[in-house]
Order: structure tokens, then C-alpha cells, then sequence
């Protein structure tokens, strides 16, 4: 069964085309020249060389790029690889970060009044503490980013986040953000990215 964390897959960005592109140029020198040297050969028969040498260079390139196509598609971009998604993760922090995830259990898993009461204020669910985690993949924090963006009116701006799993919801935060009162914001939403409200810390 998929994970909730889980969210619309991307293919990653490969060198399918320069593959097609290196593998088509070569293929349709390589049979163009081996169909000219033929019709040579058989010059007798064949006046111009001209139309099998084309012919042969075009069944070649397509040959010849679909299997370039195939092996750079095996290779994923340089760019694409190390950035942006991962990078918009932040890097983990076990001190800073097991203290925010303390906080969260706290509020979400406990059965006190005090948690029960900001459960409520900020539309979150009773959850197991297991539930309340830190999320380092670097599609749902690229998409945390986007919709930080979109609550802050920031678009367009780069952002590494931290993001946590809070059963239902996703909370997150941008630790170079901090207030002029010395705390954090913790942007909350639903599982559709949709902001639910705003949390300090």
C-alpha cells in the first residue's frame, strides 16, 4: 500500500534526447556510408548513389536514435539530480529537529486538555506519536515550497524546508524565517498542499 507521504511521481529529467541526437547522427553516417560503398560496388546497375546513400542514412538514424535514445535515458541529468527537489529539503538537524517533533507529538498524540484545545484551534486530528515525523523527500519539499510561497506571497523564491507528517497534515517550516520576536512560523495544510493556518513557535 502507497505511504500518504507518497505524491504524484516525476520522471526524472534524462539524456534521452541528446542520446537520440548523438545516436542518429552517428547511425545515419555510419549505413549512409556503408549504402554508398554498396551501390559503388555495384555501380553497373546504379548510375547515382545519391538515393540509396540517403536512404540508407535515414533507416540508420532512426536506428541508430532509438537506441542512443534508450541509452541516455539510463542517465539522469547532473542538474536535475542533486537539485532542486533534494535541495529543498533542509538538512536534518537531529537537536533542533527532535525538539520540533517533540513539540508536535505533544499536541497531536496527547490527551490532555491543553492539546486537545490547540488540536481544535488548529484543525489537526488525534494521531499516534508514530505518526509525527520528519519527511526528507525531496518531492513533497519541493512541493512544501511552492505552497509556502503561494501563503507568504513569495513566488518564485528559493527555500529549503523542513517538513513533518502530523497524520492528516504537514507542517512546515523554513528555518532561516525567524520573527523579529524570536519565533518560527510552522505553516500548516492538508495533504492537497491546501494552508490550513499558521503556527508559531
Amino acid at each position: 500500500m502507497a505511504s500518504r507521504d507518497t505524491v504524484a511521481k516525476v520522471i526524472p529529467p534524462t539524456h534521452w534526447k541528446l542520446g537520440l541526437l548523438v545516436g542518429g547522427i552517428a547511425g545515419g553516417l555510419a549505413l549512409g556510408y556503408v549504402a554508398y560503398g554498396l551501390c559503388h560496388e555495384d555501380h553497373e546497375i546504379h548510375e547515382s548513389c545519391f538515393a540509396p546513400a540517403v536512404g540508407g542514412a535515414a533507416i540508420g538514424a532512426v536506428i541508430g536514435g532509438g537506441l542512443g535514445a534508450l541509452i541516455g535515458g539510463q542517465f539522469r541529468k547532473r542538474e536535475e539530480a542533486e537539485s532542486p527537489a533534494e535541495a529543498a529539503c533542509w538538512p536534518a538537524d537531529s537537536i533542533g529537529m527532535a525538539a520540533h517533533i517533540d513539540y508536535f507529538r505533544s499536541i497531536v498524540a496527547d490527551t490532555d486538555s491543553v492539546a486537545i484545545a490547540t488540536r481544535e484551534a488548529f484543525e489537526l486530528e488525534h494521531v499516534r506519536a508514530s505518526e509525527v515525523r520528519l519527511i526528507d523527500d525531496g518531492a513533497i519539499c519541493r512541493s512544501a515550497v511552492l505552497a509556502v510561497n503561494e501563503v507568504a506571497g513569495t513566488h518564485g523564491r528559493a527555500r529549503q524546508v523542513s517538513v513533518y507528517s502530523l497524520g492528516s497534515a504537514y507542517a512546515v517550516e523554513d528555518p532561516r524565517l525567524e520573527l523579529d520576536e524570536g519565533e518560527y512560523p510552522f505553516y500548516l495544510f492538508d495533504r492537497r498542499w491546501r494552508p490550513k493556518t499558521v503556527m508559531m513557535y
